[in-house]
């Protein structure tokens, strides 16, 4: 139960971070008929967090959580790499 649980999570998690959202639709996923199809009652909760980045939880991998976080020291890098070109500009 706890490994199709933490595959549930995985799956989304890896659906809502694809750049290609197009193809990746994390909206349209019935998150309930998936928890379902492994065998899980209820879908698990998932927390995003405002800024669109995958919150770091305790049920992560190692390798999961090192991705998150580069993840989101590349969102930071680019966003201040923007603050400063806009800078130039002015």
């Amino acid at each position: 139960m706890h490994l199709a649980k933490r595959a549930c999570i995985s799956y989304l998690k890896c659906v809502y971070v694809m750049k290609d959202k197009e193809v990746f639709k994390f909206k349209e996923i019935d998150a309930q008929k998936l928890a379902e199809s492994l065998g899980l009652a209820n879908s698990p909760q998932i927390n995003f967090a405002v800024n669109d980045e995958v919150q770091i939880t305790n049920t992560m991998s190692r390798a999961e959580t090192r991705t998150a976080r580069i993840q989101q020291l590349r969102a930071l890098a680019k966003s201040r790499k923007e603050a400063k070109a806009q800078e130039q500009q002015k």
